[in-house]
This record gives structure tokens, C-alpha cells and sequence, in this order.
């Protein structure tokens, strides 16, 4: 599934969550919701000490990594503009935004995780966008 396919799926199921009713064509809606992605990305960095993955020919597994020391740093952000309109008059616009943070080592089988604030990244948009609808 693509970025843009998951996007779209995520944001028809945010608006069935909050109650709006969704058509299977925009001639049957009484508002149309147009959405723009700005940005969407994940930035993915890894650095090993050891010997990393490498295929073994004529097997589909690959040998496994053996790392005395691995990190693990990855970055995402999403950047969303949402313009709703009925019979061509506006009605709304919002941008929602959020990004997100993991930061990890491992130094043979120790774990270490020094930042990891994806999960309270996109708490905290959702709580943005729960606060505007209470507003």
C-alpha cells in the first residue's frame, strides 16, 4: 500500500469517526472534503558496528546481522491542508501537522532507546484536532 493510498484511507476514517457520512461519489455528498499533503516522509538512519545482512545464495533468508553495536534513527512528518466546500461555497479549511521522533541502540542484545515520541506525537495531534471540534 502507498503513502498516498494509506493517507487517504486515514483521513476517511477520521472523518467517519467523527460522525460524517461518507459517499461513494461526490455528486451523492453534501460537502466535499479536499485534502493537500505537504509533506508526508519518514528520514530513516542506521549505522552498524559488525556484520550486517547479507543474502546467502540459493536461500530466500539471509544470513542474519551479527552487530556489536547498531543505531537506529528515524524521523516522520506529516503536513495535511483539509478544504471543505458545498455546491462550490467555502465552508472550511485546517491544516494538521505532526511529527515525530525514534531514537535507539543496541549494543550487542542490550537495548538502549533514548527518544521515542511517535506514539505522543500523534496523541497530541489528535488531541489538537479534538480540541477544535470542541471549540
Amino acid at each position: 500500500m502507498t503513502a498516498q493510498n494509506i493517507c487517504k484511507v486515514a483521513v476517511r476514517a477520521r472523518f467517519a469517526e467523527i460522525g460524517a457520512t461518507l459517499t461513494a461519489t461526490p455528486d451523492q455528498a453534501e460537502f466535499i472534503a479536499e485534502i493537500a499533503s505537504g509533506c508526508l516522509g519518514t528520514e530513516y538512519k542506521s549505522f552498524i558496528i559488525g556484520i550486517p545482512s547479507i543474502p546467502v545464495p540459493g536461500s530466500p533468508t539471509p544470513m542474519p546481522e551479527l552487530s556489536l553495536l547498531r543505531q537506529v534513527e528515524q524521523t516522520g512528518i506529516m503536513k495535511f491542508l483539509i478544504f471543505v466546500h458545498a455546491e462550490g461555497r467555502f465552508v472550511a479549511l485546517d491544516q494538521y501537522y505532526a511529527g515525530a521522533d525514534r531514537d535507539e541502540s543496541f549494543l550487542l542484545w542490550h537495548r538502549s532507546q533514548r527518544k521515542d515520541d511517535i506514539r505522543e506525537s500523534w496523541e497530541k495531534a489528535d488531541v489538537k484536532i479534538k480540541q477544535k471540534h470542541t471549540d
